[in-house]
């Protein structure tokens, strides 16, 4: 147990750390695009390369990085988990059109779908990457510490969000103020869904699908086909808002009560 714990304190400095050795490497180097530079590459790999080196050098632990599909009775957990953030978005959109609080006048369904589908095969693969850090690697071996299932979820979405601060700072062109301040509450709110996605099927793929099908509808928000009043967005955001963190919450909570129930292992 005291080489698990040793494992997961280098995985979380290695983690919280590499964000801003990437851009101590961009301010070294001369050009780096923003938002493509070599500092952001580092940020995005570093993780799931330091998970897997991790389990790889304890060869027992290469299997429980969650990579087995495990289809067989988990059904039903792929398709809750390609189905809940679009049956959100509908919901908060809907909600949005009865309070008149959404324009579309620059809706135009060809090139809404393009995107939507563009932003998911483009997420389906970089979110692999995370997947295999947050749920593969260090929710896992939290859950063989026996760490208590709210522990797991606030450990998870504060390491979470420590990654995410120098990618709000450095890597990102929207107000990094305002995103530091509000991941904590939407990254916690989505580890309780995952985290439990993740137990229930034991494989990190449905929590794949989870992140990618909610960053490719938060993405293609920003490209203003649909657009929301300013003041509704953090009630009414089909994916980061009130709405939106709270049915995540309450999913994953109804399927941690189903797990206990059936003594789900895990």
């Amino acid at each position: 147990m005291k080489d698990l714990n040793k494992r997961i304190l280098v995985f979380i400095a290695v983690v919280v750390g590499c964000g801003w050795f990437g851009k101590i490497i961009d301010l070294l180097l001369v050009g780096q695009p923003q938002g493509q530079s070599l500092g952001s590459l580092i940020w995005l790999v570093v993780p799931c390369i330091t998970a897997v080196l991790l389990a790889v050098v304890h060869k027992s632990e290469y299997k429980t990085l969650g990579l087995k599909p495990n289809f067989k009775g988990n059904a039903k957990w792929y398709a809750v988990s390609f189905l809940i953030f679009p049956g959100i978005a509908i919901l908060t959109i809907s909600i949005a059109m009865i309070t008149n609080t959404i324009d579309f006048t620059q809706f135009e369904l060809q090139g809404f779908v393009t995107t939507i589908l563009t932003w998911f095969i483009y997420n389906f693969f970089r979110t692999i990457l995370e997947e295999i850090a947050w749920r593969g690697f260090l929710q896992e071996r939290l859950i063989l510490l026996k760490v208590n299932d709210w522990m797991v979820y606030f450990i998870v979405s504060l390491v979470w969000t420590l990654w995410h601060i120098p990618y709000y700072l450095f890597f990102y062109e929207g107000n990094a103020f305002e995103l530091v301040l509000s991941s904590f509450v939407l990254l916690f709110s989505w580890s309780i869904l995952y985290a439990e996605i993740y137990r229930i099927s034991r494989t990190i793929w449905p929590c794949v699908l989870l992140h990618a099908t909610s960053n490719a509808i938060q993405y293609t928000m920003l490209e203003h086909y649909l657009v929301m009043d300013e003041k509704m967005k953090i009630i009414l955001s089909p994916t980061i808002s009130l709405v939106a963190c709270s049915i995540s919450i309450m999913v994953g909570l109804y399927i941690r009560k189903y797990r206990l129930s059936r003594n789900v292992a895990s």
